[in-house]
């Protein structure tokens, strides 16, 4: 079991009890310890606060979910009547209301922290895959970038004499039979000791004392207890009374938890079965007795669509088959029968002929099948025949009828079922780490998974080659413990993986798990600059900028540079302009006296160590922040192991104030690059006389190489040079509306009635199994204060609401709302069809005039959208947005498919379509070239 998620469940169930009680929380930002959400009136824009927690603005409390009590909602301590809510991509604190809107904008799932899984995110009800985001000091909806993490982190902090956060969570199941069971807990407050109670009824453990039996462990000082093992199946309920110190010794009852060891048998999850009969009558498919059509919470319907049956057919030739995915050890077949209204039960199996094969070509029978009772032809009908299987190992399981409830009689010759349910014992490696389809996983992560009940041993299959691993060709390594690691991948990859647990003393020697992915990071980190303080030299936990990064400070006349801001009572880093995370480092630079200005690292100091060749890397990247006021006479330039490497882009580039990337092939360097010691960034003199400013400089990374996606996928472009709406790939040429015009080689809209339309049917953009659409545009500065759309495709008006847009994808550097955003919507005709759409924002709009490259790309899981080469984040496709539902009605530029948005003003100066998801070393080459 993941202690990770052990810990995160364990954390919402207690929250649980916290907003029943209405107890007072603060919330604690990640990245800012000892910064805490508060809020400075109604109306007004939720921000985290140092020391924010000792005011009562800072205090909330934290109520059952207004649109979801599975989620909570923040009511304000000082100002009750009031709750944070999301509106317009901003956190505010507003007074309550009842509409749908507001209930939802105020209603947030705990998630595991995505920075920490020991802290917590809280996740949008009605955006998913949003979090609540700490944006320098305020508070946002976004989806945070992959190095963005920790600002949607926080910790829910609390005070209580009681103990809290039970391990195992309370009303856990499936917790683990082979190991030791170790209860834990956080104590009390104010508690010295601890009196823990265990047993297996509810009502004895609450009500028992200390002379109980019970009482497992009387005073004790340690905040955990081992159970030893328990027995399968049974459900176990223990408490906490916490201890006050003396004089008053205080005893606090604690809650009752409970716990459910894992039962013997597990049942085998539908998506691993596939069922198909001898023949069926139209709306009574075999597959109803496997995807719980009609069947809840145990109990099944009467309802004919809701089962199988079959045809008119003579006994014996009926019958129904079942496939899994992979060999299963079988303990049982739950079975409800036929469950037709009256006399139709008649139509339910009676005597069975049950096989069994694992190549459906051999098959054996399987012995003492008991005879299937009928169905009741009532609702609320729960399950009455059990077959055993007794372990044996099968793919394939054949139920053939002999004979039915209708007693012969030729009106009852057909044959059916309601549903059954088998039950495995877990002999193969499950619960990998990382989860299946893991993303940005590290380079060196190790492999973790539940061990088979079986296993002797683990043999490990783990290549980026899928084929290999699932015919167990890929290489191979066998260990004793359920973990493997560290290892030593490439970047930017997907692994497949799986684990076979092997016991040569079983029948079955050898279990072969299912096939497991994760995809590695993008970059390696060589300096984020988020770990720099203000701490004074020789204090605990300093750790000055300067003292990493050595300037010229003490030496102005021969390096030029400072390192951090050095105004007295102010911080040294930049906390309001960053690229990602909470801080980036001002570089100021002054070459009047000095002929250059640097600052010089050692690597042993820095995240990346000395190896820059780990993962596959082959360039070093950072990032810059220009200032207009900035001289432009200066060469911007990176040592690496003291070889130089001028900036090769527009010198004026240190006076623009956007994210640049700066892309540095380490192999045209002739540097060792195992082997690097010293990075350096600088400033040098190109004139006679120098110049002056500061750059921020942020993210310091490896990446691979860039790679060039060509144009083998390339099958739409717009590229306007020859003063046309022309596709100068495909066919789909665009045509000019309003004032739109073509000229210098780009689209000019005015944001004014004008826009360019493209053939929807002709892209045909729900054909391709992936897309990435991509542009190079300038906004008008400040111009773009509505929702608009820079790309779309879609429809309007089809749905309930006649002025929005349906079955949808877009792409948009401003909305009114400080964000930019990448979005998918064809999953809903609704009225608000933007509640239900899978994107991604950034937050910041880039309508700021100057010149920056989007792509959006979607395959059949996710959604990640990339600003000038960044990866913002990516987002994984809620059920029903999909390529294929994206309509061919109308594909713009400039214009959106809502009536009621205005269209955009800007440049667009190269428009895109791939039919494939650009990979991100693929994206950064786009934005660097």
């Amino acid at each position: 079991m993941c202690m990770k998620k052990t810990i995160l469940i364990t954390l919402c169930l207690c929250l649980t009890g916290f907003v029943q009680a209405q107890e007072q929380i603060a919330l604690e930002s990640y990245d800012n310890l000892g910064y805490f959400m508060t809020h400075d009136g109604v109306g007004s824009q939720a921000e985290m606060v140092q020391g924010g927690n000792q005011t009562l603005s800072g205090k909330w409390f934290m109520i059952p979910g207004l649109a979801d009590p599975e989620g909570i909602t923040f009511e304000s301590v000082d100002l009750p009547g009031n709750n944070l809510r999301h509106r317009g991509w901003v956190v505010y604190l507003d007074p309550t209301a009842t509409d749908n809107l507001f209930l939802n904008d105020s209603t947030w799932f705990i998630r595991e922290g995505l920075a920490d899984p020991n802290w917590v995110s809280l996740e949008s009800i009605n955006y998913p895959g949003q979090y609540l985001v700490q944006d320098n000091f305020g508070l946002i909806l976004a989806t945070p970038a992959n190095d963005q993490l920790g600002s949607a982190t926080f910790r829910i902090i609390t005070e209580t004499p009681r103990s809290r956060y039970p391990n195992p969570l309370n009303n856990a199941t499936y917790v683990p039979q082979e190991e030791d069971v170790v209860l834990s807990w956080e104590p009390g407050k104010f508690a010295v000791a601890h009196d823990v109670y265990l047993g297996t009824n509810f009502s004895d453990v609450d009500s028992a004392d200390t002379s109980s039996p019970l009482l497992v462990s009387p005073t004790q000082d340690a905040n955990s207890y081992n159970v030893g093992q328990l027995e399968f199946g049974q459900t176990y309920y223990w408490r906490i009374d916490d201890i006050n110190a003396p004089p008053d010794e205080t005893v606090w009852k604690g809650d009752v938890w409970n716990f459910t060891i894992e039962p013997v048998a597990y049942p085998l999850p539908t998506e691993s079965i596939t069922a198909m009969a001898s023949s069926q009558v139209v709306g009574q498919g075999p597959e109803n007795t496997i995807n719980g059509s009609g069947l809840v919470d145990g109990l099944h319907s009467r309802e004919s669509e809701d089962m199988w049956l079959s045809t008119a057919e003579e006994p014996g030739q009926a019958w129904i088959q079942y496939e899994f995915d992979k060999p299963y050890k079988l303990d049982k077949m739950l079975v409800w029968n036929y469950n037709g209204t009256s006399i139709l039960t008649n139509y339910g199996l009676k005597e069975v002929t049950v096989e069994y094969s694992l190549d459906a070509d051999n098959w054996m029978q399987l012995d003492n099948v008991p005879e299937f009772a009928q169905g009741p032809g009532a609702n609320d009908y729960a399950y009455d025949t059990t077959v055993p299987f007794n372990e044996v190992t099968a793919k394939y399981v054949r139920l053939t009828a002999v004979s039915n409830w209708g007693g012969g009689v030729s009106f009852f010759n057909r044959y059916g079922l309601s549903e059954v349910e088998f039950k495995y014992i877990p002999v193969s490696a499950r619960q990998p780490s990382p989860v299946n389809n893991a993303r940005d996983i590290a380079i060196d992560t190790d492999l973790g998974w539940r061990a088979g009940r079986e296993a002797a041993e683990h043999k490990v299959y783990v290549s980026s080659d899928q084929q290999a691993v699932i015919d167990g060709t890929a290489p191979v390594e066998t260990v004793s413990q359920p973990s493997y690691g560290p290892l030593s991948l490439d970047l930017e990859d997907t692994y497949y993986w799986r684990v076979d647990e092997v016991n040569n003393a079983e029948a079955t020697p050898v279990w072969i798990s299912s096939i497991w992915s994760f995809t590695t990071s993008e970059y390696l980190v060589v300096d984020d600059l988020e770990s720099y303080n203000d701490i004074e030299p020789g204090e605990e936990g300093s750790n000055l900028v300067y003292s990493t990064w050595v300037d010229g400070f003490e030496s102005p006349t021969t390096n030029g540079s400072t390192v951090g801001y050095v105004e007295l009572f102010q911080p040294s880093m930049e906390t309001e302009t960053v690229h990602n995370g909470s801080q980036s480092v001002p570089f100021t630079y002054n070459n009047a006296v000095a002929s250059l200005s640097e600052a010089t690292a050692s690597t042993s100091d820095l995240a990346s160590g000395s190896d820059w060749t780990k993962g596959g890397a082959g360039v070093f990247g950072l990032w810059f922040y220009g200032d207009p006021n900035n001289s432009v006479t200066e060469q911007m330039y990176v040592k690496v192991n003291g070889t130089k490497v001028l900036y090769d882009g527009d010198p004026g580039d240190i006076a623009i104030p956007k994210w640049t990337l700066w892309i540095i092939d380490l192999a045209s360097l002739g540097v060792n690059q195992s082997n690097v010691t010293t990075l350096t960034i600088g400033l040098e003199r190109t004139g006679a006389t120098g110049g002056s400013g500061t750059v921020l400089f942020d993210d310091f990374r490896l990446y691979k190489v860039p790679v060039n996606p060509g144009t083998e996928n390339l099958v739409h472009s717009y590229t306007f040079e020859d003063g046309t709406a022309n596709d100068s790939v495909g066919s789909a040429h665009g045509t000019l509306v309003g004032d739109a015009n073509i000229a210098d080689g780009s689209l000019l809209l005015d944001g004014t009635d004008d826009w360019m339309s493209m053939p929807g049917d002709v892209i045909a953009i729900n054909t391709f199994s992936e897309v990435s659409i991509e542009a190079w545009f300038t906004s008008v500065d400040s111009n773009n204060t509505g929702n608009h759309m820079l790309a779309a495709f879609g429809e309007v008006g089809t749905g309930e609401s006649p002025t929005a847009g349906y079955k949808y994808v877009f792409i948009t550097p401003a909305r009114g709302d400080d964000v930019s955003r990448a979005a998918i919507q064809t999953s809903s005709m609704d009225t608000d069809p933007w509640d239900d759409e899978t994107g991604v924002s950034a937050s910041g709009e880039h309508d700021d005039g100057l010149l920056h490259h989007f792509v959006c790309t979607v395959n059949s899981t996710s959604l990640a959208f990339y600003i000038d080469g960044d990866l913002i984040g990516v987002a994984d496709l809620a059920d029903g947005n999909e390529i294929s539902g994206i309509s061919q009605a109308a594909a713009y530029l400039g214009k959106g498919v809502y009536t009621v948005d205005p269209e955009w003003a800007g440049a667009i100066h190269e428009f895109n379509i791939y039919n494939k998801a650009l990979s991100p070393s693929e994206v950064i080459y786009l934005a660097t070239h």
